[in-house]
Formats: structure tokens, C-alpha cells, sequence
């Protein structure tokens, strides 16, 4: 529990500088974000179940459609080699085949589709959520929801201007890499290419922050949203992009071990009934799901840091901290 800054008492022409609040290192914010989480507990129980239930029922479409069509896609391969070139039954075999792979290629892209918009909700609730808990502002869950539908748009906007951009980059990379390959040889080959790939790595580290801080821009800043938003989160993480790393990074970092760890207790059920196999599933699907809103969360804590350290330089405004909340005062007021 935060201690309550009690405000100097100001009479005539005297005046008090108050301090501006301090700012949140790396798991500072993380701290930050758990009890943002906590301050309104059962409302953020029902988004986040929100996010889990659709992604539970979208892994159960997709055992009963993805998992099928993908095993008689490889049976009916497998079954071509076994006629000749020119045999009715391998035509048949092969108009069976690009049937399939059709389909198989639609239920993917509906996924993946369902995949992204569930991903973007996730980022609109957590976003919301958090910049109304980050005020300690009580508020119910429909408010959060008829915020969520007025929001959601500009995430998506600024989700596929970030796809672009990011394809841009690959496709730079690749050239690059494609270059240095043409034009060295032996050690100094793989020199650079180590040099060029761990650039490459921390260089992605750095861009997903900015990204996920653009999305989050795009959520919470008025006719934000695009372009503008990432250039609004280049702009804000200016002064702590070694933070926003650290902090892109260590979430990777989670996911990462998340993802492994809940591959290898797959894989130590499977020896067991298909029921165990489910619940496995259920449990990573949850975790997952959790996962990701609390990354929203973390960044959105992340940009209000950002948002304190604007005000602080443009002398402007100062922060004055009154028991939980951070209120903008005029400088003159002070």
C-alpha cells in the first residue's frame, strides 16, 4: 500500500514546488500492473474471462475442423504415390486433394482471422481496463465494454499499419542478409551475419515494444490511430527505451518459457487418456490467454510512465500525487 503525499498548504504569494512522482522502474511497473489488476478484481475476472471463454471455444472448432481435414489432407498424399501418372483414380485422388487444400486454406485464414480480432478485443479491454484502474476509478463492467466498442477501430487500424511496416522490415532484412551472403566469404561471412542477426534480434525486441505502446496509444489517445499512433509511441518511449526493451524483452522471455513449458506437459500426457490431453489443453489455452492481457496491461502502465515524463518536461503541468490518483495541475497552482 502507497503511502498518501499530503499537499503543502499554500497562503498569499508564497509558493511550494511539489514533487513530481516518482517514476516506476522496470519491475516497478510490473508491481504497478498487478495491482491494477487487483484494484477492480471482479471486473477484471470478467474480462479476462471474456478473452479465455472464445479462445477455449475457437481451440474446440479448431480440434473438431483443423485437426481432420488436415489428417485426410496427408492420408489421400500418401495414397497418390501409390498410382501411376495418368490413372483415373490419381486425378480423382488429385481433384480431392485441391478440394481439401481449399478448404483446409479457408478454415486457416478464418483461424487466423478469429485469431487477431480476438487478440485486438483482448488489447482494447485490457488497455481500457487498466487506464481506468491506473486512476483507481471504480467502474462496472458494462462501462468498460461501451468504451471497449468505441475504441476497438483504432487498434485495428493500427494492427495493420504495424503488419506492413513489420513486413517492410523482414523483407529489409532479408536484402541486407541477401547482400552481405553475395559479397563476403569464409570468417568474415559468419562475423557479419552473427553481428547482422543479433542486431536483428534486439532491433525486433526494441520494435515490438514500440508496437504494442502504439496499440495501446491507439486506445487511449483521441483520433490516434495508424501511422500517427506509431509515431505517437516513438515519441513517448523517447526517453526510457532501454525500460520499454527490458520490459519487451522479460515479457518475451515469459511467454517464451510459458510456451515450452506447457509443450512438454503436453507431451507428458499424451501417454495418458485423451480427457487429461483436454485439460492440458484447456490449462494452456488459459494461461496463454492470461498471458497476453497482462502484457496489455504492463504496457499500458508502461505508457501512462511515459505520459508522466512528458508533462514533467514540458513545465506545463506539473503531477501532484494524491493518495493513489495522479492529477494534472496547472504549474502556476503549485
Amino acid at each position: 500500500m502507497e503511502e498518501r503525499t499530503e499537499l503543502p498548504m499554500l497562503s498569499g504569494k508564497s509558493s511550494t514546488t511539489t514533487p513530481s512522482p516518482r517514476s516506476l522502474g522496470v519491475f516497478g511497473i510490473f508491481r504497478e500492473a498487478f495491482s491494477v489488476l487487483a484494484a477492480n478484481g471482479k471486473v477484471m475476472a470478467s474480462i479476462i474471462l471474456l478473452v479465455i471463454i472464445p479462445y477455449q471455444i475457437l481451440a474446440v472448432v479448431e480440434k473438431l475442423t483443423f485437426t481432420p481435414l488436415a489428417k485426410d489432407l496427408h492420408s489421400k498424399l500418401t495414397l497418390l504415390k501409390e498410382y501411376p501418372i495418368g490413372s483415373p483414380l490419381r486425378a480423382k485422388i488429385l481433384d480431392e486433394l485441391k478440394h481439401d487444400s481449399r478448404v483446409l486454406l479457408g478454415v486457416t485464414t478464418t483461424f487466423l482471422l478469429i485469431l487477431i480480432i480476438l487478440a485486438l478485443f483482448s488489447l482494447a479491454a485490457a488497455a481500457s481496463a487498466s487506464t481506468m484502474s491506473y486512476s483507481r476509478k471504480k467502474f462496472s463492467l458494462m462501462e468498460l465494454l461501451l468504451k471497449v466498442k468505441g475504441t476497438w477501430k483504432k487498434p485495428v487500424v493500427t494492427w495493420f499499419y504495424i503488419f506492413l511496416v513489420a513486413v517492410a522490415y523482414c523483407v529489409l532484412a532479408l536484402l541486407l542478409f541477401g547482400i552481405v551472403a553475395a559479397t563476403t566469404h569464409g570468417r568474415s561471412l559468419i562475423l557479419l551475419s552473427t553481428a547482422m542477426l543479433l542486431f536483428a534480434v534486439l532491433a525486433s525486441v526494441y520494435l515490438a515494444a514500440v508496437w504494442t505502446l502504439a496499440l495501446v496509444v491507439s486506445v487511449n489517445e483521441e483520433d490516434t490511430c495508424g501511422m500517427k499512433a506509431i509515431t505517437r509511441a516513438e515519441e513517448l518511449i523517447k526517453g526510457r527505451k532501454t525500460q520499454g526493451f527490458l520490459l519487451k524483452f522479460l515479457l518475451s522471455i515469459t511467454a517464451g518459457l510459458g510456451i515450452i513449458l506447457l509443450s512438454r506437459m503436453r507431451v507428458g500426457v499424451l501417454k495418458y487418456s485423451g480427457g487429461l490431453i483436454s485439460v492440458a489443453s484447456v490449462v494452456g489455452i488459459c494461461l496463454i490467454a492470461l498471458l497476453k492481457f497482462f502484457t496489455f496491461v504492463v504496457v499500458t502502465v508502461f505508457y501512462h510512465e511515459c505520459k508522466k515524463d512528458e508533462v514533467d518536461k514540458s513545465g506545463e503541468e506539473k503531477m501532484v500525487k494524491v493518495g493513489f490518483v495522479y492529477s494534472s495541475v496547472p504549474s502556476g497552482e503549485v
